[in-house]
């Protein structure tokens, strides 16, 4: 994230003024919604599954020590942080930064972020959209519940004279907090957070669809609020010193141990870290010393205390700061904990159990809402699943005829509370996904045939292996008959070096993959099993799969697992079996990357263009003279 000044990044006076004005702006909208705190909490409550059966770093099916940080517990210690620094500074709204920051979990997925890693592995497979929980959040709050509706509704009940003109106003409003929870979600070392105050509702919008269909798109945001931006911070605030203790909580410390070939002193670089916040020397003996649940909370909140005050101290107007050195420290905290229980690691067993079912209950709930004719086969515009949310007779038809079958049951209770808004949010981001994914393998596609990288590197499995060996197979026809044609052989040489060759043959290839795109979005309607492409109506079907499956906490997932997979009472136990018993290093097993061909698509060796050439290139390629050669290589 782009450390972003109110005062600095702007360097000219108009845009200074522009800043200020929309943060003034912004301000009065969270004044509007702030006498309403209240209500937009009990509402949100009534949806937020963060609750004693949702995880952090240390899964529940695994019987963690008790007093193990759940994602209830951290997101009330979130807000009482948001809480506490926001009192301190009048230009920011408290009671709205303690909504947020006890909302923004919302959308976590079962099992802490392995089930949504999982869920996005398997979907990338297909051309799907990828899950990430911020995004969930929202998108369920905003499309799925309309809580916005809800909200307005029990405000006119609690004043009978409010005007639909300031209902409307503070339903408008309400996509600051949307946007707030839907940007939380960064993970890189910035010590600085400041808002994008010339953001509109528009660009949350378009933001929100981008986590579902851009892979690290979620990375990249900065929320439009300055308590948005308080809410990011406190939330590392609140889980690093937590994870800390949970890992000594769990006897999953170690003095040293080897990462990666690198031999770690894990307890020297602990007590750096402490010495370096200030702490006295004997805080490492002490955590270790530590026997109850409230001494190692204490030692939790004796770290975040020092954070809160360094984020007081250094915190300016519209800018939420903490000072490079204690934020540094906190960094390396992170990175340590990670290091010795790696939030970003499945455990070999789970890996191998769970992925496998995911897919297999994601391909049959698709079938399943196929069969039963509310998910149209040939025109998924033309589905019958949205009229369930708001038809009670034949939602009561269709949970009567499955109350019988629990697994079956609980999928057609969710899909029967799906709204239009949320539908066809579905429907659009399964296509912009597939789009999006496509893209990205036609350049690696392209990369093979151009010999920027072997074949043999490819590592993708299963439908988009499939279709990247079909794009490999086009790109070849394409430049084949290119290179055949006696014609473009005069104008295009395909060894020369030559700055404008080189020109030509991008130029060239650049049509190459837009046929190639153009071609398989159109296979998208009905599919294409031997290309690898699944029809779009199967991906929505299989996507709302995938959503059910995300609403699930660990005990609800555990019983669907249970229900599809009927595993042996030997793999139970074994599934369950306590953290303790597990060496870490020997069992852990770094999160296969859905995305393990982006630095494929990095080796491309074409020109590198300045400026300058790229202008020269788009005024070459606006007249590029081959339109009608380029028709007969078809």
């Amino acid at each position: 994230m782009r450390a972003r000044d109110i005062s600095g990044v702007s360097h000219s006076f108009v845009g200074r003024l522009r800043d200020e004005i929309g943060a003034v702006r912004k301000r009065n909208q969270l004044e509007r919604l702030e006498p309403y705190a209240n209500i937009i909490d009990e509402v949100f409550e009534k949806y937020n599954t963060d609750d004693e059966n949702r995880t952090m770093m240390f899964k529940l099916l695994r019987n963690p020590k008790e007093g193990t940080v759940t994602r209830r517990k951290h997101t009330e210690n979130c807000k009482e942080i948001a809480g506490e620094i926001a009192d301190s500074f009048d230009w920011l709204n408290s009671d709205i930064v303690r909504v947020m920051a006890r909302h923004h979990d919302i959308g976590h997925t079962f099992l802490g972020h392995s089930g949504e890693w999982w869920l996005s592995s398997i979907k990338d497979t297909y051309g799907m959209p990828n899950f990430v929980h911020n995004a969930i959040g929202a998108r369920n709050l905003s499309l799925r519940y309309k809580v916005q509706d809800e909200i307005c509704a029990k405000i006119q009940e609690t004043n009978p004279d409010i005007s639909k003109r300031s209902l409307e106003a503070i339903k408008n409003d309400m996509w600051l907090i949307f946007d707030a929870i839907n940007d939380h979600n960064g993970e890189k070392s910035e010590y600085s957070y400041a808002p994008d105050f010339t953001k509109k509702r528009q660009q949350y919008e378009e933001e929100l669809m981008g986590c579902y269909t851009k892979k690290g798109f979620d990375r990249t945001l900065i929320p439009a609020t300055a308590e948005g931006s308080l809410m990011r911070l406190t939330d590392k605030i609140s889980y690093v010193p937590f994870d800390l203790v949970d890992i000594f909580r769990n006897n999953c410390n170690m003095p040293k141990g080897i990462i990666n070939g690198e031999e770690y002193d894990f307890y020297e670089e602990y007590r750096k870290a402490f010495r370096d916040l200030g702490m006295a020397d004997d805080s490492l003996d002490r955590l270790l010393a530590c026997k109850t649940n409230e001494e190692y909370d204490d030692f939790a909140k004796e770290i975040q205390k020092i954070f809160i005050a360094d984020v007081k101290k250094n915190t300016r107007r519209n800018n939420i700061r903490m000072s490079p050195e204690i934020s540094n420290v906190m960094n390396r905290m992170r990175d340590i904990n990670n290091k010795l229980m790696v939030n970003y690691t499945v455990l070999k067993e789970d890996h191998e159990n769970y992925v496998p079912a995911l897919e297999d209950i994601m391909k049959s709930a698709g079938r399943f809402f196929i069969r039963i004719g509310i998910i149209d086969k040939d025109n998924v515009e033309l589905s019958d699943l949205p009229k369930f949310s708001s038809d009670e007779e034949r939602k009561k038809l269709m949970l009567d005829s499955f109350k019988n079958d629990e697994l079956t049951y609980g999928l057609a209770k969710y899909i029967s509370t799906i709204t239009p808004e949320d539908f066809a949010f579905t429907v659009e981001s399964c296509k912009k996904s597939f789009e999006e994914t496509i893209k990205g393998e036609i350049e690696v596609a392209r990369a093979v045939t151009t010999g920027t990288v072997n074949a043999v590197e490819i590592k993708a499995e299963g439908e988009k292996k499939k279709r990247i060996e079909t794009y490999i197979r086009e790109f070849n026809d394409i430049l084949n008959a290119t290179y055949e044609n006696d014609s473009m052989q005069k104008v295009m040489n395909p060894l020369s070096t030559n700055p404008i060759d080189k020109f030509k043959r991008r130029v060239w290839l650049d049509k190459a993959s837009q046929r190639i795109k153009d071609s398989s979005v159109a296979k998208l309607k009905y599919g294409s099993e031997k290309d690898g492409i699944i029809s779009l109506p199967e991906m929505v079907a299989m996507e709302i799969g995938s959503q059910y499956l995300a609403s699930l906490n660990d005990y609800e997932w555990k019983r669907v697992f249970e229900l599809s997979r009927n595993p042996s009472p030997e793999v139970k136990a074994s599934l369950g079996r306590p953290y303790n018993t597990f060496d870490f290093r020997a069992e852990a097993q770094p999160h296969k990357a859905w995305d393990n061909i982006s630095k494929l698509q990095a080796k491309e060796a074409e020109i590198g263009l300045t400026k300058t050439d790229a202008s020269v290139f788009a005024m070459f390629k606006s007249f590029w003279p081959f339109k009608k050669s380029d028709e007969k290589t078809r």
